[in-house]
């Protein structure tokens, strides 16, 4: 088994999104949740993988992406460059769901239409990151 870890590439978007979703439910497979696989996707690891490219580094298993680490240097300056850049686009294809619609799908569209906001507590701290890695690179020190 050969394990690495390696600029992302953006080939590699698919795999973010893959991940992304399989690990989206407190860790564990999501995948039966949505009826929309890309929507986890483009909530948490597409705005980043377009936006901040050079800040996403994938783990790979035997060259197969098996999880990434994905960030913004400056929280502020992504969130306002994701509302411009990203969310904005998706609004278009995703409108809000009616608001008793309690699906899966509609409350990660609903995170469509929130973004990105910095929390005021993490204020003080420019920059975050998130780590998402399957099971099968799990427990290996990376």
């Amino acid at each position: 088994m050969t394990i690495s870890i390696r600029p992302y590439q953006s080939t590699d978007l698919q795999a973010l999104y893959e991940i992304c979703l399989k690990t989206a439910d407190s860790g564990k497979d999501a995948t039966a949740l949505y009826r929309d696989l890309d929507l986890v996707g483009h909530v948490y690891a597409g705005p980043y993988a377009i936006l901040e490219p050079d800040l996403c580094f994938v783990l790979t298993v035997d060259d197969n992406v098996s999880g990434y680490i994905i960030g913004a240097k400056d929280s502020r300056a992504f969130y306002e460059h994701s509302e411009k850049e990203w969310f904005t686009e998706l609004r278009k294809r995703y409108p809000l769901p009616p608001e008793d619609d309690k699906s899966h799908d509609a409350t990660m569209i609903r995170k469509l239409y929130s973004g990105h906001p910095v929390k005021k507590e993490l204020l003080d701290y420019p920059a975050h990151l998130h780590i998402d890695i399957l099971p099968v690179a799990q427990g290996m020190g990376m």
